[in-house]
């Protein structure tokens, strides 16, 4: 152990979580600089996406459009909804690295399950306009203010599917031909062994598979070591908040931490 994280150690004793994350940070900061990669493919994943510091235009659109829906009576009207869209917010810095996942990939079918306030949904969507982007999400209120901000952003290339998990991703699966591209914004409401078995069926070699919110709990990230452990995954990247699986069988097969 370094000096620097026997400080860190003795500083946030009193925060276990919160220390893990930060010395799982120091630890992990040479992958996320591309040090120690030796697959050409992830190096490239590191520099041209992780690493990537474009200001898109598409970055301020968004986030404005996050600023109105915030404001939006709907998601101020009582602390019980305030409390359960709050969790449905994620950092500005992770909608802009899905983002560039998708310039990087350039995926014709894109599907999201789980759509929350749909800001992510925006991000994934606006790279390429005659990309597929299919989202699902079960709750109503969810629904609503989703609804609210692809209409503001007058998207034509998103499709909201709303209903049960399982029912309407096989209504979804039962339509296209493949996937190339999943996020998966995993939470305890989900079947979630379920709904990735599904998506198997019509991803292929080529497909991008994302799963948001793999430290939640305890039971996400046994699904997540569970995961990267299969024998149809090529190659795993874990960014602590999210992981990444890649089923190419020409990758090099080893799994990968950075932080993000």
């Amino acid at each position: 152990m370094t000096l620097k994280e026997k400080k860190v150690r003795q500083f946030l004793w009193h925060r276990p979580r919160k220390a893990r994350k930060y010395l799982w940070k120091i630890r992990k900061a040479k992958y996320g600089r591309g040090f120690g990669v030796h697959s050409p493919f992830v190096f490239s994943l590191i520099t041209n996406v992780l690493r990537e510091k474009s200001l898109y235009y598409d970055y301020r659109r968004i986030e404005q459009l996050r600023d109105a829906l915030l404001n939006d009576p709907s998601f101020l009207q009582n602390r019980e909804s305030q409390k359960r869209l709050q969790k449905s917010l994620t950092p500005e810095r992770h909608g802009r690295f899905l983002f560039r996942l998708v310039n990087f990939f350039h995926p014709e079918t894109l599907l999201e399950i789980g759509t929350g306030l749909g800001v992510d949904t925006l991000y994934m969507a606006s790279p390429h306009t005659n990309c597929q982007c299919i989202t699902l999400e079960e709750d109503p209120l969810l629904q609503n203010l989703s609804e609210k901000l692809f209409s503001a952003q007058s998207s034509t290339n998103i499709e909201l599917v709303k209903g049960k998990w399982t029912e309407s991703l096989e209504d979804v699966l039962n339509k296209i031909g493949k996937l190339d591209f999943v996020c998966l914004n995993a939470n305890q409401q989900q079947p979630i062994h379920e709904l990735y078995k599904m998506c198997r069926t019509k991803m292929h070699e080529q497909s991008i598979f994302v799963i948001r919110n793999i430290r939640a709990s305890k039971e996400m990230y046994e699904f997540w070591k569970e995961l990267k452990n299969e024998e149809m995954v090529i190659s795993a990247v874990d960014m602590y908040s999210m992981g990444i699986l890649l089923f190419n069988p020409s990758l090099t097969n080893k799994h990968y931490s950075l932080y993000y």
